[in-house]
């Protein structure tokens, strides 16, 4: 996001704000902004996890215009100045067949949409639960998912199985995640999850209070079309 922002000068204040998920004056967004998702090698049985790209995802109603400028700022970026991680170089895809987990079908199941879904990161908690009983506070997780999903304008999902391990082949457990911060400094819980709906939904789906820097991303696990499994 560092990096968008420092290719974004000469574009307007809305479209900084859009890339920023702040307003001018800094204060955050109530609406929809720009969200960063990892896509990553998973839901193949050899599969083992490595990123393959990031997603950018953005506001449905988000104009034309408006919506070219920040393609034009994804673009510029080149690099990924990560600390000791190092620098990372972004490469365009341009092969006519790119991996799968780089199609947008793969994460959006469209245009059919799928009945059932599963993390591939972790539903970060927008409150820390407060039932102390291990069935209680299951449910009461259960119950904050569904409101994720109805927050984002989702059908409330007919089940919601929370679980510390992911459906999909190589993804990482939950604990493996590092736990996001709040601002009193104390950090957030998460957990992976199934969720099924009644009807089919499309995608990109991202859920709970990191969604907008890659946590509670789910991916399809039906609807997702011939070669689902390509490597």
């Amino acid at each position: 996001r560092e990096a968008l922002l420092s290719q974004s000068n000469d574009l307007s204040d809305a479209v900084r704000s859009v890339l920023s998920g702040h307003g001018a004056d800094g204060v955050p967004l109530e609406d929809p902004h720009l969200a960063l998702a990892p896509l990553s090698f998973v839901g193949h049985p050899h599969a083992d996890g490595h990123l393959l790209g990031v997603g950018a995802l953005l506001p449905r109603d988000l104009s034309r215009d408006d919506r070219r400028d920040v393609l034009r700022a994804l673009g510029r970026v080149r690099e990924l100045k990560l600390g000791r991680l190092g620098v990372w170089r972004l490469e365009t895809v341009t092969e006519a067949r790119p991996h799968w987990n780089l199609r947008a079908r793969a994460w959006t199941a469209h245009p059919d949409g799928a009945l059932e879904w599963s993390t591939v990161t972790p539903v970060a908690f927008d409150r820390h639960p407060k039932e102390k009983g291990k069935a209680a506070y299951r449910e009461e997780v259960v119950a904050m998912i569904e409101q994720c999903c109805t927050r984002i304008e989702l059908p409330r999902p007919r089940q919601v199985v929370v679980t510390p391990v992911s459906v999909h082949p190589g993804v990482p457990p939950a604990h493996a995640f590092p736990r996001l911060q709040r601002k009193d400094g104390s950090l957030r819980r998460h957990i992976h999850a199934i969720l099924v709906f009644d009807k089919p939904v499309r995608g990109p789906m991202l859920l709970g209070a990191g969604r907008y820097c890659g946590y509670g991303l789910c991916r399809p696990l039906d609807g997702t079309g011939e070669g689902g499994n390509e490597p």
